[in-house]
């Protein structure tokens, strides 16, 4: 197993400390693959050795364990960690269906309905979110892996609305959200349609999803957002002292957790890295992931223009080349050093006691329509961030 090089063996507790220990061993540093003159490089050439050597230890530990995988659950939560993720699909669709039957408990705070039956896919296209989920689903062109060829993806489009369609209606209170169908398509580009089921109802009965689906942006995303800032404050307080000075609200990151991050990032590879990780963590690690992609940037923010506009701009879209893995070490280091129960808890309730956190996070995203947020999905670009700027004023 490797180790993160943002982990060391015993990361403080202490408030105090926690600024200083994490600008010591932040791991968001890229490496770059080649050097000038164009060989290779040997860090990159370490990295696939070890990559080839943790795919055989997979695959063994798999044929060895074939038959009572749900028995080694944290074994599967360690590789889908640990650097390098769970490698390649093959993997994938063995691990994730075990991954998402063994999710972290998450308490929801949306209200308790009574399940119902699901749709059959005859019944699905009379649903109400039917139309909606279609015109979506229609925008995903973009998404596919370029090894797929057109009938493959006309076959997965088409198995998409109704995969998405029967679990949302499971509950009378479960309301479509435009971004879902990233999240979905993922599933179904690696499990294929039936485990897709599976582990998507698994997502919106037991994981965060079941919030996202249930409750309001406001009440849902929103109170998860603002927990971003509440880390930035403990381990870069600069950086969010910077933005709540021009009142930068959390809305560029709105379709980060609601997405896993599937419509930001820039390839397949990124994106299945990061749902490894996802679904071997506690629900939180989108939001501490979050923090680890602002704190990457820490040297553009500190050089941008200190305008609402201008960083919303910047901080809107996600450069390509972000070191995925080092980031996801990053997010769960984050996790050590503020657990999820202090930071929902004690730190919160600190952060809001004694920092005048930004209080137009929840009017804006309250403005937007479940059904329209690819606007805030494009907010990078200058017109949304003015609009958002307008909107938290109104």
């Amino acid at each position: 197993q490797l180790m993160s090089v943002s982990e060391p063996c015993s990361p403080s507790k202490s408030f105090e400390l926690v600024d200083e220990k994490w600008l010591a061993v932040s791991s968001c540093v890229d490496l770059a693959d080649q050097n000038e003159d164009g060989h290779s490089d040997p860090l990159l050439i370490a990295r696939l050795s070890s990559t080839n050597r943790k795919k055989r230890t997979i695959d063994l530990f798999l044929s060895e364990h074939e038959d009572k995988l749900d028995d080694y659950i944290e074994n599967l939560r360690t590789f889908a960690r640990s650097t390098g993720g769970l490698i390649d699909d093959d993997i994938r669709r063995i691990v994730w269906p075990v991954l998402a039957r063994h999710l972290y408990k998450y308490e929801h705070e949306g209200p308790s309905e009574p399940e119902l039956d699901e749709l059959t896919d005859d019944d699905a296209n009379a649903h109400k979110e039917w139309n909606q989920v279609q015109l979506d689903v229609h925008r995903t062109l973009a998404r596919f892996p370029p090894n797929i060829d057109k009938d493959e993806r006309d076959d997965l489009q088409t198995l998409l609305t109704p995969l998405i369609v029967k679990l949302i209606s499971a509950r009378r209170d479960f309301n479509y959200y435009q971004g879902l169908h990233d999240v979905f398509l993922t599933l179904l580009l690696v499990v294929g349609k039936e485990s897709a089921e599976d582990v998507g109802r698994s997502l919106i009965r037991e994981g965060v999803f079941h919030d996202y689906l249930s409750m309001t942006l406001d009440q849902g995303v929103c109170r998860q957002l603002e927990l971003i800032y509440v880390i930035l404050s403990r381990v870069d307080p600069e950086i969010e002292a910077i933005f709540r000075q021009v009142e930068l609200g959390p809305i560029f990151a709105l379709s980060w957790p609601l997405t896993w991050f599937s419509h930001s990032l820039h390839s397949y590879k990124q994106i299945v890295r990061v749902f490894d990780a996802f679904l071997a963590s506690d629900p939180l690690l989108p939001i501490y992931f979050s923090a680890a992609c602002i704190l990457y940037r820490r040297a553009d923010i500190l050089t941008t223009e200190r305008e609402m506009p201008f960083l919303h701009h910047l901080l809107g879209t996600l450069p390509k080349n972000l070191p995925i893995d080092s980031l996801v070490s990053d997010a769960l280091y984050l996790a050590k050093l503020i657990p999820p129960l202090l930071l929902k808890g004690k730190y919160l309730k600190s952060y809001k006691e004694t920092a005048s956190p930004i209080s137009n996070i929840a009017p804006v995203v309250s403005s937007i329509s479940r059904y329209a947020i690819q606007a805030v999905f494009v907010a990078g670009a200058m017109s949304a961030a003015a609009v958002t700027f307008y909107l938290s004023r109104a």
